[in-house]
């Protein structure tokens, strides 16, 4: 990992999270029902990830599980009945164009 991606995931979101509940003084967390799916994978590859500099080595068993769990996240995932994303800012102008001046904008 990446001294960049070090400071990110060890100091700077830590900090942030604490900042926010400082701030807001709130007790819990409330996601939205679209984060439902995700975090469990997350959390799962979070948690085997931990386990790697214990055993010293990352093997095919490793890769496997790795792999068997975004297979399972990617069905899940697909089967999950989501909202369709608004378009929004300047897509939503160039997509208020006819058709022709969305090709002479684009290109």
């Amino acid at each position: 990992m990446t001294g960049a991606n070090r400071s990110l995931l060890g100091v700077v979101w830590p900090l942030f999270v604490l900042l926010q509940w400082w701030r807001w003084r709130k007790r819990s967390l409330v996601l939205p029902e679209t984060r439902v799916v995700e975090l469990p994978f997350l959390a799962a590859a979070t948690a085997y990830s931990f386990a790697s500099p214990w055993r010293e080595h990352l093997d095919w068993l490793d890769a496997l599980v790795l792999v068997a769990l975004f297979l399972v996240y990617f069905i899940r995932a697909a089967r999950h009945e989501g909202e369709e994303p608004g378009i929004v800012g300047l897509a939503a102008v160039i997509a208020a164009f006819p058709a022709i001046g969305r090709r002479i904008v684009v290109v």
